[in-house]
């Protein structure tokens, strides 16, 4: 189940349909979404998926829970509330895809480290060593013992 809405195409995680990503989408929002009510209880909504081509204001979607799209289809509207927290996944051909931590730092570790003439060294070594990180990024070292 799909559908256009105000630029936005939505699908339900839980759709028996499989989510089709297209040819070249700029963002892919997950999310889970909830309102809060007077007495405090919240109400909950399911897990979405959707493509936006809004590339400024993925990470806080705003919307209403639309029934007429199925369950668990999360729209745009122009209401201020309520907002649903996303990840978003930002795709460029020729890229890789990377989640960031809320605190924006990512986890890397060397995987592999060489001297300049290309000799595979298993620890730092002094003058320049060339390390491959865990996150496929490569960065020029200069170590002095």
């Amino acid at each position: 189940m799909t559908n256009a809405t105000n630029g936005i195409v939505l699908n339900e995680v839980g759709c028996t349909q499989t989510y089709v990503i297209p040819k070249e989408p700029k963002d892919i929002l997950f999310g889970y979404g909830y309102t809060q009510s007077a007495t405090g209880t919240n109400a909950d909504k399911p897990i979405f998926l959707g493509k936006t081509t809004d590339t400024a204001n993925g990470y806080l979607v705003l919307g209403t829970l639309n029934a007429a799209y199925g369950r668990g289809i999360y729209t745009v509207s122009s209401a201020k509330f309520p907002y649903a927290a996303c990840v978003q996944l930002i795709l460029s051909n020729g890229s890789t895809t990377e989640i960031v931590g809320v605190d924006g730092k990512r986890d890397v570790k060397v995987v592999e480290r060489y001297t300049p003439d290309v000799q595979r060294v298993s620890a730092p070594v002094n003058g320049i060593n060339i390390e491959k990180l865990s996150d496929g990024t490569t960065r020029k070292v200069f170590v002095q013992k």
